[in-house]
Parts: structure tokens; C-alpha cells; sequence
């Protein structure tokens, strides 16, 4: 079992200790990633209480979620057919064994 790791994280002028038996860097960077979106939602809306503005976050990165979710799907289908396709055109090009 991992040993649980703390660190702080500043997300819209708020520090938060995280905790957890993740990767330290990582945690950092989806902070960051956060912090990113809050501030990008502050700057393009009327809104301006900090629990609106991580509301509105929240829906913009679950939406990029869904999106990506969405056409991870799409790409599985796509390579699960082009994997039938090549299955097919190998069976077709392989060599008959001779008489």
C-alpha cells in the first residue's frame, strides 16, 4: 500500500492541502489546470463569486470530458472496423498453399 502524500495547491487565490498517493507533479498540474479554467471563466462572464465561477468551471471541464469521451468512442468503433478491414484484405492477399 502507497504511502498518502500532502501538498498545497493555489486554486483562484484559495490554497487547498490535497492529500492523496498520487503523483505529486501531477496533482500540481491539474491544479493548474483548474485554477486555468476558473480564471478563464471569470475573465469571460458577468459572474464573479468565486463558488459561480467554480461552478461554471466545473461545466466547462466536464463538457470537454464529455466531448472527449464522446469521440474516444467514435475512435474505438473506427479502429474496431479498420481492424475488420485489414482482417478481411489479409485473408484475401495470403497466398493459396500449392497443390
Amino acid at each position: 500500500m502507497s504511502e498518502k502524500k500532502s501538498v498545497k495547491v493555489t486554486i483562484y487565490g484559495e490554497e487547498y492541502p490535497i492529500r492523496g498517493d498520487g503523483d505529486i507533479e501531477f496533482i500540481k498540474k491539474i491544479a493548474a489546470f483548474v485554477d486555468m479554467k476558473m480564471r478563464e471563466v471569470a475573465e469571460k462572464s458577468y459572474v464573479k463569486s468565486p463558488k459561480d465561477v467554480s461552478v461554471l468551471a466545473a461545466l466547462n471541464i466536464a463538457s470537454d470530458l464529455f466531448e472527449l469521451k464522446e469521440k474516444a468512442i467514435e475512435l474505438e468503433a473506427f479502429n474496431s472496423r479498420t481492424e475488420t478491414l485489414l482482417q478481411k484484405l489479409d485473408s484475401e492477399i495470403q497466398p493459396t498453399p500449392s497443390s
